[in-house]
């Protein structure tokens, strides 16, 4: 950043120091109104006058003010008045951050209106109580800013209770959106996203003020979550919403805070400036502290990220400064955890360790959640930097344990969940590497399945998506719409590529890739995640899952870290922790050389990268596997590799063992077990009538089993989603379509009919029910078993959503496949099957068999078998 951007904070800075240090403190030495003039016309006027220095943002003149038509309201004996304006300064105080007397003077107006409720009766009593509940909603919007959120959830209560009986739309959903905002401090996101929903859906769009505070508040959750593109969507609708200067600036500065967490400190910069310039064209007349201190505390981080850590600290001491002034403790606990971080960059560990275990205590003494996850982190990093590794390891597990795994268990949405282990895969990892390196073991390989997949797996463990009443239909017909708007840029990008590829439109993909998640969003909040069958999954210990496995079966389980890979080698009663002579690096290097240079010249059928990557994932375990069946657990970009296809220059892998791949060592608790019923056939092949083969393919394989294809203009969605569930075998021969921006509507492509568009998606296949007969799903198709890789080792992909559906095993394929050699595989394939053989032994000797007419691997080591093998 240029000095200019220097300057243009420093004068901030300055300023803010000037305006919040003139506040006038001694605000409630007020002079007492003279007896003569306790008039009620005068009680009035001084009250309305009040509530002008208020919108001014006049707050001392508008303590005055209050404390004045308090008084003569008194005097007259206009008791509501009295009490209105007691809850006034009560909002007055609550500005100023003197949430004391804002919780004092509520509790005086609160008592008036209690007072004079007996008196009245029908609309009367109903205003009086109206008043009840926004006082009561007060008082805990002031607990809550004091980290007393007990108490705080008690106000709220007994304020959304109030407002409901009486039928008061707008005021239940502030209320509402106080409580999301609780819940997210509580980690409870999810539960804050759908109480945040119900008060965005009562919220009146005449008034876009309350609607702009939502719409910030939704994003504070979302961003929480680390999904900082749907923070940022709503930090701009809120933007585009505001109705004033200091809306707008809460918006910016909310903005400015996602840009700088992603890196992109020129937009954040350009975010400052739009901020400066709004304080310049509205300046205030008394500054909000909270939200000044919000905003020095976000250009500290802006400073921090640029490695500017003087000006940092005094943008951070600013905001500890103001905290403590207002008594607002997860405030406090959050500068001082900031401050503990510039310390710990600038190498002072003996203060950071202060400041850190200053903010921990405030976390753990309020209840904040998010806040002690973060600050349990950023210890374990000072002990792991400081080289001591027994507390880094500590506290990293404090971390996870008692705030990681609490908060995955209360995330339900798959995409949510995923997100968030996203978020914190980091310390996983660094905790997997720090046990392994103090000779724990088996912990290590706790964390490594604690690590991955965990969206996954409590999608195996819970079942075909529910979805929840839709009351007035909105949200159904929103959905309908969306998905029409996404089937015709489909067709239209479809139509384009036809032609000419690089002709399609950006501005068109931009539009599909938005409205695609805004459908998947919505769906998220159609599906019912309260549903009492809901169980959130914790992995099981190591002895459990040794249980699981066959006598005849080892299972390989690979953890990825920056500069080394570890392997865990399982079996019913042995465990083995190995080391592999393998870096990321080097891995990334073998794996790109093998799509990208042997895939184009096919010049060996041993490639010099399979060899490497067979040196380095499996030589130096094969003396730990003495069985037949072999199952990998991959990580990262292990998901890419084609493990039958290593090879020694000699053999292949699939030479020596037969081969299953699954998400994490835990998937096996949830997929079903073999079924002793007669295996049974549904074959659907070349809906497009481009894949000659596939049409072949899908005849031949239906003969075996004496039933009939269902081909071409009959391989409709619908007719699949009919037949799907009745036979053990799903086999589908068509094209299959990886969408790289938005992994859940990646594809299999089906004719399209009225009713549906033809393609088959992978959240669409969620809903699927293959739990009853389906043993085996086919997907003889390109590109069906890759997905969105993730830190948190989610992979968003179509052969996952079949196991999701209910079938244990699923067949798919790694890259674009030849049309013809894979005609012939699975002609072998089914062969073997007839013949008895489990899947994946049948799988192994027709890779054998095919390799014999097309030895280079790219023929027959795409297809991958995940799941139980059976």
């Amino acid at each position: 950043m240029g000095l200019r951007y220097l300057k243009l904070i420093a004068a901030f800075l300055v300023a803010l120091c000037f305006t919040l240090t003139g506040v006038p403190q001694n605000v409630l030495t007020s002079p007492r109104l003279p007896a003569a003039m306790a008039q009620p016309q005068v009680a009035e006027q001084i009250y309305d006058q009040g509530l002008q220095f208020y919108r001014q943002q006049a707050y001392p003149q508008a303590v005055d003010a209050f404390v004045a038509a308090a008084d003569a309201a008194v005097a007259s004996n206009n008791a509501s008045l009295a009490a209105e304006a007691q809850y006034q300064l009560g909002r007055t105080y609550h500005q100023l951050g003197r949430y004391d007397s804002a919780i004092n003077e509520y509790q005086t107006s609160l008592e008036l209106w209690q007072t004079l409720a007996p008196r009245y009766s029908g609309t009367d009593l109903a205003a009086i109580e109206t008043n009840q509940a926004l006082v009561i909603t007060g008082m805990g919007r002031s607990l809550r800013s004091q980290g007393r959120y007990p108490q705080a959830w008690q106000h709220y209560d007994r304020a959304l209770a109030l407002h409901t009986r009486l039928g008061n739309r707008r005021e239940q959903a502030i209320v509402l959106d106080e409580i999301a905002n609780l819940l997210t401090l509580q980690g409870q996101y999810e539960a804050a996203l759908r109480v945040h929903e119900q008060s965005l859906m009562a919220t009146e769009d005449s008034d876009p003020e309350s609607k702009s505070q939502v719409l910030n508040n939704i994003g504070v959750t979302y961003q929480a979550m680390g999904n900082y593109r749907l923070a940022l969507q709503n930090y701009e609708q809120a933007l585009e919403t505001s109705p004033t200067a200091a809306s707008q600036i809460a918006a910016l500065v909310n903005i400015a805070s996602v840009h700088v967490l992603q890196n992109d400190l020129t937009t954040a910069e350009q975010r400052y400036q739009e901020i400066l310039e709004l304080r310049g064209q509205s300046p205030m007349v008394t500054p909000n502290p909270n939200r000044e201190a919000v905003l020095a505390n976000n250009i500290g981080s802006f400073y921090t990220a640029q490695g500017r850590y003087d000006e940092a600290l005094d943008a951070y001491g600013l905001a500890l400064n103001l905290y403590i002034q207002q008594s607002n403790r997860g405030g406090e606990a959050l500068a001082r955890n900031n401050i503990g971080t510039v310390m710990l960059n600038i190498g002072d560990m003996e203060q950071a360790e202060a400041f850190y275990l200053e903010a921990l205590a405030i976390y753990e003494e309020i209840g904040d959640l998010p806040g002690k996850g973060q600050t349990l982190n950023d210890l374990g990093r000072l002990y792991d930097r400081s080289k001591q590794f027994d507390q880094a390891r500590s506290y990293y597990r404090r971390a996870i344990d008692e705030v990681y795994e609490t908060t995955l268990a209360n995330i339900q949405g798959s995409r949510f969940k995923a997100r968030f282990a996203d978020k914190h895969a980091r310390v996983y990892a660094r905790l997997v590497e720090l046990l392994w390196d103090a000779d724990d073991y088996s912990l290590a390989f706790d964390y490594s399945e604690r690590a991955r997949a965990r969206a996954f797996l409590d999608q195996l463990a819970n079942g075909t998506v529910t979805f929840r009443a839709d009351s007035d239909g909105t949200l159904l017909t929103q959905a309908q719409q969306l998905r029409l708007d996404i089937t015709q840029r489909q067709d239209q990008l479809t139509a384009i590529s036809a032609t000419d590829p690089a002709q399609a439109p950006t501005e068109l993909r931009a539009e599909l890739e938005a409205r695609q998640q805004d459908y998947l969003t919505l769906v998220e909040r159609l599906q019912s995640p309260q549903a009492a069958s809901f169980t959130a999954v914790s992995p099981a210990a190591l002895p459990e899952l040794q249980r699981l496995l066959d006598p005849q079966t080892t299972l390989v389980e690979y953890f990825t870290l920056p500069d080394r890979l570890l392997a865990f080698v399982l079996t019913q009663t042995t465990f083995t922790p190995v080391e592999l002579p393998l870096d990321r690096a080097t891995l990334t290097e073998a794996v790109r050389e093998f799509y990208e240079y042997d895939f184009a010249t096919l010049a060996s059928a041993h490639p010099r990268s399979l060899q490497r990557l067979q040196a380095g994932l499996m030589a130096p375990l094969q003396r730990y596997i003495s069985t037949e069946h072999l199952t990998i657990v991959p990580h990262g970009l292990l998901h890419y590799v084609p493990f039958a296809a290593l090879s020694d220059g000699q053999q292949y892998l699939i030479d020596r063992h037969e081969l299953t791949m699954l998400p994490s060592a835990n998937a096996l608790r949830f997929l079903g077990e073999p079924s002793q019923s007669p295996r049974s056939l549904a074959v659907f092949g070349n809906p497009t009538f481009d894949l000659p083969f596939a049409g072949e393919e899908a005849k031949t394989i239906a003969d075996l089993y004496g039933v009939e294809p269902v081909i071409g203009q009959a391989a409709t969605e619908e007719r699949l989603r009919s037949q799907a569930s009745e036979a053990t075998i799903l086999h589908l021969a068509t094209h299959g379509e990886y969408n790289t921006s938005s992994p859940l509507f990646s594809q299999l492509l089906l004719t399209p009919n009225p009713g549906d568009d033809g393609r088959l998606q992978v959240h669409e296949i969620y809903g699927l029910d293959l739990t009853r007969n389906t043993q085996l799903v086919v997907l003889s198709a390109c590109q069906t078993q890759v997905g969105e890789a993730s830190d948190g080792d989610e992979i968003i992909g179509l052969n996952r959503a079949f196991l999701y559906a209910g079938t244990p095993n699923v067949l798919a394929t790694l890259w674009p496949i030849s049309d013809e050699a894979t005609a012939d595989l699975m002609e072998q394939f089914y062969g073997f099957l007839q013949q008895g053989e489990t899947t994946a032994r049948a799988l192994q000797l027709a890779q054998q068999a095919i390799k014999e007419d097309y030895p280079h691997p790219y023929y027959w080591a795409a297809f991958g078998l995940t799941g139980r093998g059976s």
